[in-house]
């Protein structure tokens, strides 16, 4: 099945599609139950929850402070990230039922890309000269990951948008590379969650990788002609034989992929909505 539908979010309605007011900076993250998302905008974190023909929009948070966050808990609560005392990036635990927030990483998190493995005991990031971070939040040790495979020498390398298998034992992330940091090349990559056995399974410019939940295909935004030239796409990678196939052409310019829980579908941002695309 194919094609792509609209997810009301609340306000006023057009056509089937609801459009968020004002146009947010949206981050997704798969929802622990079907049909239930998380996004920010403003600070703040949001959720819908959608059967596919109503839907409800609850705010979690009040504080505006909040700039990004990487995944929910198994118990429902997100992690997130917010300015810390001393200006670095810290990582907070958003719980229910009144949503407060917690520490849980005390120092920079080193670039606004993170994600949060599914059992939710670790915390995968990039940061600077493409090396990917893992963390363990129980002992807070980390273990770095160098993504130089393939790479020249004197090529300037960074990554972005790190996303974990469902069992947590890799993780897909995308990687560029150039001289002086104007993009040459880039790649979607897989390493294994203990550093090893990186592969390199798609090329091109890539962004808003989102692993499937039951591991089949790999969500992510494609940029053709290169950041800010021409459209980019909305296609599945399969992580085996790292076939790409287009899954919403009708889409010029989408946003942030993420994943149902039941895997049929894909929902991203288009034009500032919030948009499904059956995978």
């Amino acid at each position: 099945m194919s094609g792509v539908a609209a997810i009301g979010l609340g306000g006023g309605q057009t056509g089937g599609i609801v459009v968020v007011t004002p146009p947010p900076r949206v981050r997704l993250s798969p929802g622990v139950a079907s049909g239930r998302y998380a996004f920010l905008t403003n600070g703040d974190v949001w959720t819908i929850t959608s059967d596919g023909t109503t839907s409800r929009l609850h705010r979690l948070t009040h504080d505006g402070g909040l700039t990004s966050f990487g995944g929910w808990f198994p118990d429902g609560s997100l992690l997130a990230a917010r300015p810390g005392p001393s200006g670095a990036r810290e990582l907070v635990r958003i719980r229910g039922p009144v949503f407060r927030t917690e520490r849980v990483v005390a120092r920079d998190v080193a670039g606004v890309s993170f994600a949060l493995s599914p059992d939710g005991t670790r915390v995968a990031s990039c940061s600077r000269n493409a090396t990917l971070v893992i963390r363990d939040l129980a002992s807070g040790s980390e273990r770095d990951v160098r993504l130089f495979h393939g790479i020249p020498a004197g090529v300037d390398v960074w990554c972005r948008d790190p996303s974990w298998s469902p069992d947590g034992s890799r993780i897909a992330v995308a990687r560029y590379g150039g001289p002086s940091k104007l993009p040459a090349r880039g790649d979607l990559l897989i390493v294994r969650a203990d550093g090893g056995g990186e592969r390199t399974i798609a090329a091109g410019f890539l962004s808003g990788v989102s692993w499937s939940p039951e591991g089949t295909g790999i969500a992510v935004v494609t940029h053709p002609s290169g950041w800010e030239r021409g459209p980019s796409v909305l296609a599945v990678v399969d992580p085996t034989s790292g076939g790409v196939r287009s899954i919403a052409p009708g889409a010029s310019l989408p946003l942030h992929p993420a994943w149902s829980s039941s895997g049929h579908f894909v929902v991203f941002v288009w034009s500032g909505r919030l948009t499904q695309a059956w995978a």
